[in-house]
Formats: structure tokens, sequence, C-alpha cells
């Protein structure tokens, strides 16, 4: 789409589609500024030609929608499935705390049974 302005001559649009080499003129329109023309309107183009641009856009924005589409639902299943390795991985690596409890509970009880055989703490307990 080009356009142009002189003031006191003419105001022009003019739509074209450029296909490599090929140029089709899909609408025109010229409006005289000069004083011996002032405001007469030159306006054409060609109806067949805007219909043909606006079915192939029609026709390559619903490809571009279905392969966006495709392309959208790959990634969502490949986000998931990331994040449900990651999700594994991440359980894999969580430590155990099992043995360590386990450590924990038979030096308490070490301590509770030395606690419990000695002289001074079986006296301090009768004491009281």
């Amino acid at each position: 789409m080009k356009g142009g302005f002189a003031w006191g001559q003419v105001a022009e649009i003019r739509a074209t589609k450029k296909n490599g080499d090929d140029k089709t003129d899909l609408g025109h329109l010229t409006v005289a500024l000069d004083e011996s023309h002032f405001l007469q309107t030159d306006y054409g183009g060609s109806l067949d030609s805007v219909k043909k641009i606006v079915e192939d856009i029609r026709k390559d924005s619903s490809i571009f929608a279905r392969e966006a589409k495709i392309a959208i639902a790959d990634s969502i299943l490949e986000a998931n499935k990331e994040a449900k390795a990651f999700g594994e991985n991440l359980k894999k690596a969580q430590p155990s705390s099992k043995p360590i409890i386990a450590v924990y509970q038979a030096e308490l009880k070490s301590i509770s049974d030395e606690l419990a055989n000695e002289e001074l703490a079986k006296e301090i307990s009768e004491l009281m």
C-alpha cells in the first residue's frame, strides 16, 4: 500500500500485491487538489483480486492455526513428560531419613539403659 500527497496537486492511495515480479492492482483512489479540478476523484480496483487475496489469507491463516495448534499440543506433552521426569528424579534424589532415625533411636536407648543401670541415677530417682 502506498500513498502520496502533494498540496495543490493530488492526493493518492494505491494498493498492490507483489508476488515476485508479478504485481496485482487491488485498488486506487486519487483526489485532485489543484484549482481547476479541485476534489475530482478517480478510483477503481479489482474486486476479484481482493477476494483472491482474502481467500489466500484465510487459507494461510487456517494452515498456520492448525500447525500452531499441533505445535502447542506437542509442547504441552513434552513439558508434561519433562515435569514428570523431574518429579521422579526428585523423589529418587530425596534422602531417606530411616537410617538416621534408627541410629538416634539406638543411641537414645543405650543412654536410657545406661541411666537405668547407673547407681547414682537410681538413688536420685528413689529420693524423688
